[in-house]
């Protein structure tokens, strides 16, 4: 199954939640991962790979990428770690929409879907994705079921 996960920069949220999920799946998942605006980095944010290393993935290689129609069509399904970028995602690529979730349905978190880009400290920023990897540990147990 090939999974896309989209935030708004491709910088801190939908990396992290890629490599969370290919290595819960133990890469039964293909994920990849996109923003509707990437950020202008060779990276993601350095608070993402302190994030990933400290849960012991030493893979934190990431180059930012755009969303595309290219993308839309290859993914069976497209999670999206922000409300309002899954309205935009929406709109842009309707023949896609079926296939189109927020990150946050059908799992036990219960925060709101924050971005964790403007965080003033690493312990906050650490807070928010932790709930992130709650969400990707909650998905990747719900597909793996499926397959």
């Amino acid at each position: 199954m090939n999974v896309e996960l989209v935030c708004y920069a491709n910088y801190c949220r939908s990396p992290v939640v890629s490599k969370i999920i290919s290595n819960l799946s133990k890469s039964r998942i293909k994920t990849s991962s996109s923003g509707l605006h990437p950020f202008r980095d060779n990276k993601m944010d350095e608070r993402s790979e302190k994030f990933l290393l400290d849960l012991g993935l030493n893979d934190i290689k990431h180059y930012p990428r755009q969303f595309s129609e290219s993308i839309s069509r290859n993914a069976d399904l497209i999670l999206i770690c922000d409300i309002n970028v899954m309205f935009e995602l929406k709109e842009k690529f309707k023949h896609s929409s079926s296939k189109m979730k927020l990150i946050s349905k059908y799992t036990k978190g219960n925060s709101p879907l924050l971005d964790p880009y403007t965080c003033d400290t690493y312990n906050e920023y650490k807070d928010v994705l932790e709930q992130y990897r709650v969400y990707a540990t909650d998905w990747t147990n719900k597909i793996l079921k499926k397959l």
